[in-house]
């Protein structure tokens, strides 16, 4: 019974075990129906099947070891038999494979082509030249079968262009021009068989021949053989520089152009840019009538122009392309340079005149552009700004002077008006661009740098001159740029601009002392516009600030220097008392300082006083020269009183700073102001170092006296004041504290 019962299991489990694998090929057939399925019909891929339920285990021991089970996603991978190569199916080639057939395809058929056409070229040429030399081959001959010969081969590359064997099409057609040109040339240069302008006629019409196989073959490789051997011809053949040879370019320009965009073949200008500009530099050498050279270079210029932004005008593209790029800039070089060539001489006057026209006939082309393609269109901002350099360089070149900068001033104030109107960055930075020129200009030649500060004027009335003139049209392009600009970044920089410019210009307008007057009167009008445009620049005060600062360096420098404080045996002074020069920029210093204390003393309070302090340190410095000024005028080296002059000096000035510091810290007192009783004790401070020390040890004994009694006195002044209002009681019975905060 254990026999039987064993066998029937054994039995069992081998059942179950061929039904397992029956599921198995049930299920990779369902998957392989599936694949095929996809190939076919492109239908979406079949939901994965989902394996049967493995049979309940028994005696491990006895139980065969079940087929692997597999998931949809790789039955196909891991299933052993004829399903193995299950991915072939999907039309997918192996990388490899790809590859290998790649470079066989391109070893055995383009490269073999093109060396068996090169290979026929060179065995043609050897033949020739071995029959040519043993006399088998008259010249007349020769020329015939290389026209012959070159026919044919273009007739058969022709052929297989219609036959769709582009390889052979490319290889016979440049082999049979190649020949047909040769013998072309051969028939002119070497055997003077034929005048050149039949060769010419030739010529054409292998390049029209070209040009038609290039345009039904979609090929500009085709247009490149037969036109460009076209091109170079004029020299080649050793044509005359006459009509014929300037038509026979001109008609070959025009057709390349056509060519070019009638196919969207962006490098075929540029390539007949390259073989060409040199024949029109030596024909325009060659000093052609100038009405006739002008129209030449002009056509010139127009064709590779509309060839070079052909496809921007048709297309609107909206970014420009390297080829379209380089003949722009080439062609922009070629008209500038030529136009040097043809108006030398007495024409040389006309070449500015020249240079505007050209650079004015950008200007429609680039306007088509943006109204087409929008502001910011690629070809139409390069237009734009080639014109405009044209018309920088042609400005200088037809006027001189103080035209230049003017005429660059306005044109940039055009180009920030574009850029208000069309939001145009191009626009801008070139406006921005001819600014700078016209600076340099100014710098160089209206304003020139190497006189700054020399103390020389231009003329006897300040701004009546040319320079005047370049100055107040290079404020009125500023004001007028803010304005069209429309942001406050550029209100801005016209402010600052302007005021530089300005004081800048002043030294060679004005006197030393009108100079720094006018200075301080530039950073007068700072302080006041930071604080009056809302949330203003700080630019605006810092610049104030630093102007002022440089104005007091050249007042201290050259107008009123230290040694002004001490009478002089060397100098005779003859104005006004109190008023000379040092008393003008010293007062128009302190008045710009003392305005920028009052405008920010609540907004910046520490250096509002600060600049206050400045300020009446230069009215004290300002009397204290123009009291040894009084002294000085009294100097005569005749009855020797200069000793005398200078110790009445040194009391005077002693007096003068007691008496000022007094007068301020009484100020101070009265007004309750800690800043002001500070300013007045320092002051104060420095009477008595002075008193004691300098007077002390330089003045006559009399002179000592006086000194000491009046500055005893002064103090006396002080103390009883500061005593009497500050440190007693006031007639309301309130005690003023001496560390009251100042208002």
């Amino acid at each position: 019974m254990n026999d039987e019962t064993r066998d029937n299991q054994e039995i069992q489990q081998r059942l179950n075990a061929v039904d397992a694998q029956v599921r198995d090929l049930e299920r990779e057939l369902t998957e392989l129906r599936a694949l095929l399925t996809v190939r076919e019909e492109s239908a979406e891929e079949p939901a994965p099947v989902a394996p049967e339920s493995a049979p309940p285990e028994t005696i491990a021991s006895l139980q065969p070891e079940p087929p692997p089970t597999l998931s949809p996603a790789t039955a196909t991978e891991t299933t052993g038999g004829p399903f193995d190569k299950l991915p072939e199916l999907s039309g997918q080639q192996q990388p490899t494979a790809r590859t290998t057939v790649d470079i066989e395809a391109l070893l055995s058929g383009r490269v073999l082509a093109w060396i068996g056409g090169l290979a026929i070229l060179v065995g043609s040429l050897f033949f020739l030249s071995l029959a040519f030399s043993r006399g088998w081959i008259g010249p007349e001959t020769r020329v015939i079968i290389g026209l012959i010969a070159g026919a044919a081969l273009v007739t058969g590359g022709a052929f297989f262009f219609e036959r769709r064997e582009r390889i052979f099409g490319h290889t016979l057609l440049a082999v049979g021009l190649g020949v047909f040109n040769l013998a072309l040339f051969a028939s002119t240069r070497l055997y003077d068989l034929m005048p050149y302008e039949l060769a010419l006629v030739g010529t054409f019409v292998a390049a029209v021949v070209g040009a038609v196989l290039a345009i039904r073959a979609h090929s500009q490789i085709v247009a490149i053989y037969g036109l460009l051997p076209a091109l170079i011809a004029p020299p080649l053949f050793d044509a005359d520089t006459t009509g014929i040879t300037i038509a026979f370019l001109a008609l070959l320009l025009v057709g390349a152009a056509a060519i070019s965009l009638y196919r969207t073949w962006t490098w075929l200008p540029l390539l007949s840019l390259l073989f060409t500009f040199f024949q029109l530099y030596f024909w325009l050498a060659d000093s052609p009538p100038a009405a006739l050279g002008l129209a030449v270079m002009t056509g010139y210029w127009l064709i590779h122009t509309l060839a070079a932004g052909g496809e921007d005008i048709r297309k609107l593209r909206g970014r420009l392309r390297p080829s379209s790029a380089s003949v722009m800039a080439l062609n922009t070089a070629i008209a500038l340079g030529g136009t040097y060539v043809l108006l030398d001489g007495t024409l040389a006057e006309w070449r500015g005149l020249y240079l505007l026209a050209l650079a004015a006939l950008h200007m429609p082309l680039a306007g088509y552009l943006f109204y087409r393609g929008g502001d910011r269109h690629a070809f139409g901002m390069l237009t734009t700004g080639l014109g405009l350099a044209l018309a920088g360089i042609a400005i200088p070149v037809q006027f001189n002077g103080v035209t230049v900068p003017i005429a660059w001033a306005a044109v940039g104030v055009v180009m920030v008006w574009l850029y208000g109107r069309l939001h145009n960055p191009f626009s801008l930075a070139s406006g921005v661009l001819l600014g700078f020129a016209a600076l340099w200009h100014v710098i160089l030649f209206d304003y020139p740098f190497r006189d700054f500060l020399s103390g020389e004027t231009l003329g006897d009335y300040p701004f009546i001159n040319g320079s005047g003139a370049v100055l107040g049209a290079l404020l009125l392009a500023l004001a007028a740029s803010a304005y069209f600009a429309r942001r406050k970044e550029a209100l801005t920089v016209a402010i600052l601009a302007g005021s530089a410019l300005t004081a800048y210009a002043l030294p060679y307008e004005l006197e030393d002392g009108w100079t720094i007057a006018g200075w301080a009167l530039i950073a007068l009008a700072l302080f006041a516009v930071h604080r009056a445009v809302p949330s203003g620049h700080p630019l605006y005060a810092v610049a104030g600030v630093g102007l002022d600062g440089f104005a007091l360096l050249v007042t201290l420098a050259q107008i009123a220097t230290p040694s002004r404080l001490r009478v002089s045996s060397f100098s005779t002074l003859d104005h006004a008392p109190f008023w000379s020069d040092a008393t003008l920029a010293l007062a128009s210093l302190a008045l710009s300082l003392a305005v920028g204390w009052y405008l920010h003393r609540r907004e910046f309070p520490l250096y509002a006083g600060l600049a206050l302090a400045a300020a009446t340190s230069l009215i004290v410095y300002m009397l204290s020269i123009g009291l040894v000024d009084e002294f000085q005028q009294r100097l005569d080296p005749d009855q020797g009183n200069l000793s005398a002059l200078r110790e009445q000096a040194q009391v005077g000035l002693s007096i003068l700073w007691t008496a000022l510091g007094v007068g301020g810290f009484a100020l101070g007192v009265l007004r309750r102001r800690i800043g002001m009783r500070i300013y007045g004790l320092a002051l104060l401070g420095i009477a008595i170092v002075k008193v004691f020390i300098v007077d002390l040890a330089s003045l006559d004994a009399s002179y000592r006296v006086i000194s000491f009694i009046a500055l005893g006195v002064l103090l006396l002044i002080a103390s009883y004041l500061y005593q009497r209002l500050i440190a007693h009681p006031n007639d309301n019975g309130n005690r003023n504290s001496h560390t009251q905060p100042a208002a």
